[in-house]
């Protein structure tokens, strides 16, 4: 749709404005959208992007982060009403869409179809959105933000509003920008009312993008229109890409700050080391502990150390019960166990990152009614026939002798509890012997009891 140059220009603040290294798969996502979607339900001056790629493109999309399809669908609605009615042929755009639409279910439906499947026969709980943090308090008016970048945002504003009708981009990207704010007030509504965020507080990472591009389209737009009324007889034929080289140079140095290990000190500074030894997630790549407790070496010369998980204890306690084939279905105090070992987990300790086909509510549930079961042999028949499947392997945190406990994060539930006398020793083999007063109870293979 743009010059290589220009197109390149107005691809970088996708890492100005979102540059996590945990949520690659989402930059790549976002970068993708707005020419995505402007390609495919506008229509540019070089031609509408056929139904075919369109669909691909969307489809991938969907299976990579369909959240930005999500946040920005009201302005891709508002934009397909108004291409369609300024089609001269109607009928063909609304094929255009149909067979696109198309396209990308059929592209998406190896994961669409199971998650969407297993969601109607199962049932399911939005959950995911309940989480209150990640800058659900901030402004979404990035634009107002003392900053370089949010000069920029603040001309891409003006831009979308004075070339609205006056250049092929400027309707598109209003729209798509102002749907997008729309779905951020129906979040805030939704918040208010239910305490379902919709996830609101991700908006941003797709509005700041679409008016920091806004703001390089109407600098090259306008630079031009000045210059003649200043009567600028000449401009250096080097400006433009000296003006690309400084976005690329402003962009590298932003994603540095956030990719490599440390942080960013907080401030205005200009210059912002990034490596240091405090906490990030690119410093968790070598701060996280190995199975076996150790720790890279550059982790150990620093002495940048995680907790440690013991992994290979907990490993060795299942198989030594179970056998190294087997894949018991587990409940954990922690996450990390489920990198290195193959066994289903029976519910995320984090409800917020909770999938929600998981139905994380019902699961908490099941097993704070399991807690409450005191007689061993109930227990035992209770916890292998719960409503979401077995439990196997109970990895609790030791916090008396008479108390394991299994903690949730992010989630208004009490802790759970469960005392060493539910666990008959006829029916679970119990470790007490691990790291960090971790216990273990492994279920007995059936003929062992």
């Amino acid at each position: 749709m743009l010059p290589g140059p220009l197109a390149l220009a107005v691809t970088l603040p996708v890492l100005l404005c979102f540059s996590l290294p945990e949520k690659a798969y989402e930059i790549l996502a976002l970068a993708v959208f707005v020419p995505w979607a402007i390609a495919t339900f506008g229509d540019p001056p070089r031609g509408r992007l056929h139904w075919l790629p369109a669909g691909l493109i969307g489809g991938l999309s969907i299976v990579l982060s369909w959240a930005f399809i999500i946040y920005g669908a009201l302005g891709i609605v508002a934009l397909a009403v108004l291409t369609w009615r300024a089609s001269q042929d109607r009928a063909r755009y609304v094929r255009h869409v149909v067979l696109t639409v198309i396209v990308s279910l059929v592209v998406a439906s190896w994961y669409l179809v199971p998650y969407l499947g297993w969601g109607f026969l199962h049932g399911s709980k939005q959950v995911d959105d309940l989480f209150q943090g990640g800058g659900i308090q901030d402004s979404p008016l990035l634009f107002l933000t003392p900053s370089l970048l949010g000069v920029l945002e603040l001309i891409g504003v003006i831009g979308l509003l004075w070339y609205r009708g006056r250049v092929s981009w400027g309707m598109p990207l209003l729209l798509l920008t102002v749907g997008a704010y729309a779905y951020w007030l129906l979040g805030l509504a939704s918040f208010s009312l239910t305490g379902h965020t919709l996830l609101l507080q991700d908006t941003p990472r797709l509005i700041g993008p679409m008016l920091a591009a806004a703001g390089v389209l109407t600098i090259v737009h306008t630079a031009p229109i000045v210059a003649r009324r200043f009567s600028v007889r000449s401009v250096p034929a080097g400006l433009p890409a000296l003006a690309l080289c400084l976005l690329v140079v402003w962009t590298a140095i932003t994603a540095w700050q956030g990719w490599m290990p440390g942080g960013p000190t907080p401030g205005g500074g200009l210059y912002q080391p990034a490596v240091s030894t405090a906490w990030n997630e690119s410093t968790a790549a070598f701060a996280t502990p190995l199975p076996d407790g150790s720790y890279v070496p550059v982790a150990a010369e620093r002495g940048i150390h995680d907790a440690w998980f013991p992994t290979d204890p907990v490993k060795n306690d299942v198989t030594s019960v179970l056998g190294a084939s087997a894949t018991p279905v587990t409940l954990s105090t922690a996450e990390e166990l489920f990198t290195y070992v193959n066994w289903p987990g029976y519910i995320g300790v984090s409800m917020g990152a909770a999938g929600t086909n998981t139905d994380w509510p019902a699961r908490y549930a099941a097993l704070q009614k399991l807690s409450r079961i005191t007689d061993p042999a109930a227990f035992t028949a209770a916890s292998a026939r719960t409503a979401f499947g077995p439990v196997d392997v109970f990895i609790l945190q030791r916090s008396s002798p008479t108390r394991w406990t299994w903690q949730p994060i992010d989630a208004p539930y009490p802790v759970l509890t469960f005392t060493p006398a539910q666990f008959s020793p006829h029916a679970f083999t119990v470790f007490t012997n691990l790291p960090g007063n971790l216990v273990v109870a492994v279920r007995q293979p059936q003929g062992n009891g």
